[in-house]
């Protein structure tokens, strides 16, 4: 199962991943696939730019955001462009 959620993060299906998250709520998120150079879903995620899915996993009590790939990189090198801070307007 995780394999498929991997896929599906990989993919961009936000939806999927929703539904696979609410149906396993036991679910590794954090399960690191060996064939995608040691890489989480949330890395991922960032690595293809789907920004719309990084709240999906954020939002998991689970996730572990400090994880390394095998070129010891963890989602915040990915993540960090990605967020922005609010911006506030002066009236």
């Amino acid at each position: 199962m995780e394999k498929e959620f991997h896929l599906a993060a990989y993919r961009g299906q936000g939806k999927y991943l929703k539904g696979l998250l609410e149906d396993h709520p036991t679910l590794d998120v954090n399960w690191k696939n060996l064939l995608d150079g040691g890489s989480t879903a949330l890395q991922s995620v960032c690595v293809n730019n789907h920004d719309h899915i990084v709240p999906i996993l954020l939002a998991h009590l689970a996730i572990n955001v400090n994880l390394k790939n095998n070129s010891g990189q963890t989602a915040f090198f990915w993540l960090a462009p990605m967020i922005r801070p609010p911006v506030f307007v002066r009236c």
